[in-house]
């Protein structure tokens, strides 16, 4: 894998971020978090709270299973092997962001024969408003569950238990280095019926691991057929009202066949839920991006400015960071989030996300 460096991708990129949604006091807060890990991701994403009272920007990394050598390469072998602070206390402001529960994670990620490494693909992670934080910024980790990424590794097939157990054995694997106590076993039922409940066509995508907030947050990433998702909320037993759900989606004309969402996890499903508006396959090319912003707008859910510097966002550029050097290539596109609070308040997000590569033409 060739290492791009994060310094040299900010530099690339900060010509094109509107400032209707990240500030510069953002921007220059981003290389505080962790360069060692970001110099290893394929995609930044920068996720933006919408709205005429938002001002909030978090950053997200994305690490594929090819990049562990690199990360590997920039860890010292004593911060791997020791990640805790002595009792296991955090780590105190202005410490290394990669100790306590992001250094565990790490250590046993890429470990060859753990299950971590086997059969974990990718991990995201996740820093929450480094501007807001002095000194280094600790991530919380997003643990990639599905599948189908696992083809480009080299994990014998037997290996790869994708039942509802397997996967709670693989997300007890994760929670056991991320926490620092037991899982409630409440905690873990509830993350088993949501695994045991996917409908044919269904998948877990990832578990949002939120350790750097307290109390630790646990959030659940599914995809399925948009016509099974008000059975499957009522079978986990959301708390909410399924049918509001689907007048809020139809409010935003989603029409897409299939709808990815994400629930908090606690003891049993919270009233939270996330609602993802562009689906995977389509988001760069979504004919109907301007007129889902136009929505939101119209709902109050983004300001005229925002709408305006997020259709303004996806494209694509040849960039030549300093002379002599290859040229990148660096592709920009947005993804949409509708969350719906447990007082039934919305909040719209969107996530600006980054992908450099070497361009030949």
């Amino acid at each position: 894998m060739i290492v791009r460096s994060m310094e040299k991708t900010l530099e690339l990129v900060e010509p094109h971020v509107p400032p209707a949604l990240v500030s510069p006091r953002d921007w220059r807060a981003f290389g505080r978090c962790a360069p060692a890990l970001l110099d290893a991701a394929s995609v930044l994403t920068l996720e933006c709270h919408l709205g005429a009272t938002a001002a909030r920007v978090d950053l997200l990394a994305c690490i594929l299973a090819e990049g562990r050598e690199v990360l590997a390469s920039r860890l010292p072998r004593s911060r791997r092997e020791d990640p805790v602070a002595p009792g296991g206390a955090p780590p105190a402001e202005g410490a290394d962001p990669l100790r306590g529960p992001p250094g565990r994670l790490l250590a046993a990620w890429t470990t060859p024969g753990t299950l971590l490494f086997e059969q974990v693909p990718l991990l995201w992670f996740e820093f929450d408003q480094p501007a807001a934080r002095r000194g280094p910024v600790e991530p919380s980790v997003l643990l990639c569950l599905d599948p189908r990424p696992l083809t480009n590794l080299e994990a014998p097939e037997a290996e790869r238990d994708f039942s509802p157990s397997g996967r709670l054995r693989l997300v007890e694997a994760a929670l056991s280095v991320l926490l620092d106590g037991p899982v409630p076993v409440a905690t873990l039922a509830a993350l088993l019926r949501c695994f045991t409940l996917l409908p044919d066509g269904g998948h877990a995508v990832h578990l949002s691991v939120m350790s750097a907030r307290q109390p630790v947050t646990l959030k659940l990433n599914v995809s399925l057929p948009r016509d099974r998702l008000v059975g499957y909320l009522l079978g986990v037993g959301w708390p909410g009202k399924p049918g509001e759900v689907e007048e809020l989606l139809g409010a935003l004309r989603v029409d897409d066949e299939r709808v990815t969402i994400d629930v908090t996890i606690g003891d049993s499903v919270a009233p939270r839920l996330g609602i993802e508006l562009f689906d995977l396959a389509t988001r760069r090319l979504d004919p109907g991006r301007s007129a889902t912003l136009e929505r939101l707008s119209s709902l109050g859910l983004c300001t005229p400015s925002q709408r305006d510097a997020l259709t303004a966002w996806p494209g694509s550029s040849r960039e030549r960071c300093r002379e002599g050097e290859w040229p990148s290539r660096v592709r920009r596109w947005i993804d949409l989030k509708i969350v719906l609070g447990p007082d039934r308040a919305l909040l719209a997000k969107a996530y600006l996300g980054v992908l450099r590569c070497f361009s030949l033409a």
